[in-house]
């Protein structure tokens, strides 16, 4: 399978797959006796992924995991234990749902989908920042618990004409306007900065 997506969390390797896999590797034992074991795989049953977004936990934050795949749909998942080996959804939505057809009446698509922890937006949820091909930005929040659960969007700008990726920047503590985020689009041969609050 194509892995589409890896991040590292201390001694944990996060991996997910182009068919939607979401697979946590742990590292055993030290120095050559060292190798590497999988505690955790969740089938996510969503065809082909093409944006990964990992955002680490801290503390009692569990760690989230945003999936974008090719047909529109952006899915966001957490990984709990101190082992990271539950995987659960907690909600997702479907680009249909969020932005408007294309001129041409086709039906547009997310390019970019960044899952962050922005403390001017909400400190108990972390935001899913996504751009559709047509330029719309988008803050994604989850509508509550279970199964069931949508991811709410509220379109907070626009790069002013057609993106393809997508990357975002939360001031830190110390910075001007801490706990804000940046976000960096690519608009034809040029990146747009738009601030979020």
């Amino acid at each position: 399978e194509k892995v589409v997506g890896v991040s590292v969390l201390g001694r944990s390797v996060i991996g997910v797959t182009e068919s939607g896999r979401i697979a946590c590797i742990q590292l055993k034992g030290d120095g050559e006796e060292m190798e590497m074991e999988v505690v955790a795989v969740a089938e996510t049953k969503i065809e082909g992924v093409r944006k990964v977004s990992i955002a680490e936990g801290e503390g009692d934050r569990p760690t989230y995991i945003c999936l974008c795949s090719a047909a529109g749909r952006v899915s966001l998942w957490k990984m709990t234990g101190e082992d990271l080996s539950t995987c659960s959804r907690v909600a997702e939505v479907e680009s249909s749902a969020l932005l408007k057809p294309l001129p041409n009446g086709a039906q547009p698509w997310i390019v970019g989908a960044e899952v962050v922890w922005i403390p001017a937006v909400s400190t108990t949820s972390p935001t899913v920042v996504a751009a559709g091909v047509d330029g719309t930005l988008l803050l994604l929040t989850p509508n509550g618990g279970g199964e069931s659960s949508t991811l709410i969007a509220n379109a907070v700008g626009t790069f002013g004409g057609e993106c393809s990726s997508l990357l975002v920047h939360v001031n830190e503590v110390g910075e001007e306007k801490a706990g804000v985020g940046t976000v960096f689009g690519c608009v034809e041969n040029h990146v747009v900065a738009v601030d979020l609050i």
